[in-house]
């Protein structure tokens, strides 16, 4: 609008290129014909046979004085005034944002001078638009932090190891925005990883193992380190649990140097994982691996409590005995109790005077 009223130009639009590196679309310009652009989300081939093409392509300003006699000159519909047109890249170092592009009805209308004006006014523009993403990934490092936090807080407070995984599984799919989430543990014993929660795969997808060294997770496991695989189609070492896998990231669960399994994450898309993510799900492996150890340990803790409590509760009955053969049924019948076994034998040594003993 700036450029348009002070300046005095017909047309002024503001193209920004998309993540591909595809098409320049455009995001701001003026009037009614702009308006209609918008609305339609007009685009421009990067490269292509046109004045804004060229530019988003080669970073190179290119000004055309009289429309009516460039060949390569597209026309819009929208504008049918043009006779001028200048396009300056939207460039910060060598990256190329986009494009300012600027009409006018008078031919020759672009002289050095309202060149060089906007010229500063397009790299101000560009380093505008770098700030606005530098802010957009920051807000958006400090909302992932703020679901990790929400995800472990939430995962810590289960009561069991599996309420705690089953919370993180939730919780990740959720951040995610719908991708299929596994949390396998390592068998130290029988080198395998076991899935023990899951979002989004069949329900008997529980009853898979997998072997330490084999498949993606197999991999991370022996190597303890991160996998991003963009198509799981070209690497061989992909095992299909889904038939619409395109892309998987798995990263290791390590607690004080020791595997404890392995967090996985597929996807529908192709190359659906960044550095970012892997970061994000790295930070969030470390938390896990911590709450997958205490809850261990809090388990074996509890498992000790009970067996204490039993055997303080079976001593107790015992002593409440009053002869040999009450003392053994009492022994027998609570040894099948605790132990879930059909029958209990208790065989004694009979007492032996000195001479039988010296004959045995």
């Amino acid at each position: 609008n700036f450029i348009r009223e002070r300046l005095d130009f017909y047309h002024a639009a503001v193209f920004l290129r998309d993540l591909p590196g595809e098409f320049t679309m455009i995001r701001e310009a003026t009037g009614e014909a702009g308006a209609q652009m918008k609305r339609a989300g007009y685009k421009i081939g990067i490269g292509s046979k046109s004045i804004v093409g060229f530019v988003s392509s080669r970073g190179e300003q290119l000004v055309v004085n009289d429309t009516t006699k460039d060949s390569t000159y597209y026309a819009n519909p929208l504008l049918p005034d043009t006779r001028a047109e200048a396009a300056i890249p939207l460039k910060v170092g060598e990256r190329i944002l986009g494009v300012l592009d600027i009409q006018s009805t008078r031919p020759y209308a672009f002289s050095e001078d309202n060149l060089r004006s906007l010229q500063i006014l397009a790299d101000q523009l560009a380093v505008a638009v770098v700030n606005t993403e530098l802010f957009a990934e920051t807000q958006e490092h400090l909302s992932q932090h703020r679901l990790l936090h929400h995800i472990t807080t939430t995962a810590a407070s289960g009561t069991t190891l599996e309420e705690a995984l089953e919370s993180a599984v939730n919780g990740l799919q959720v951040t995610l925005g719908g991708d299929r989430v596994t949390i396998l543990l390592a068998d130290r014993e029988k080198k395998i990883l076991e899935i023990k929660a899951s979002m989004g795969y069949a329900e008997n997808v529980t009853t898979e193992k997998i072997l330490i060294g084999s498949g993606v997770t197999g991999w991370v496991a022996a190597h303890k380190r991160p996998l991003r695989v963009k198509n799981v189609s070209e690497d061989p070492r992909y095992i299909q649990l889904s038939s619409n896998t395109r892309s998987e990231l798995a990263i290791p669960l390590i607690y004080r140097n020791e595997l404890l399994g392995v967090l996985n994450v597929e996807s529908e898309q192709l190359d659906a994982y960044t550095e970012n993510d892997e970061e994000m799900l790295g930070t969030l492996g470390g938390s896990l691996a911590a709450i997958i150890a205490n809850a261990r340990l809090l388990e074996q803790i509890r498992l000790q409590a009970e067996r204490e409590r039993v055997i303080y509760e079976v001593t107790s009955k015992i002593r409440r005995s009053t002869d040999i053969q009450s003392i053994l049924m009492t022994t027998a019948s609570e040894l099948t109790r605790i132990t879930g076994a059909r029958y209990a034998k208790i065989q004694v040594k009979p007492i032996m005077d000195s001479e039988q003993e010296d004959q045995q």
